[in-house]
């Protein structure tokens, strides 16, 4: 994510780009779920 926020502006743009292309029509927004989840233990169920 460091790299990334530091080239935010062209990341960003690359996405829209690849989103009008994809997707034609009117967008009003686009999320994304950026979360990851790991879970880990030594007991099994």
């Amino acid at each position: 994510m460091d790299t990334l926020s530091k080239c935010q502006k062209s990341v960003l743009d690359a996405m829209r780009s690849y989103v009008v292309k994809t997707y034609p029509g009117s967008i009003g927004y686009v999320l994304y779920d950026v979360t990851t989840l790991y879970f880990e233990t030594d007991k099994e169920d």
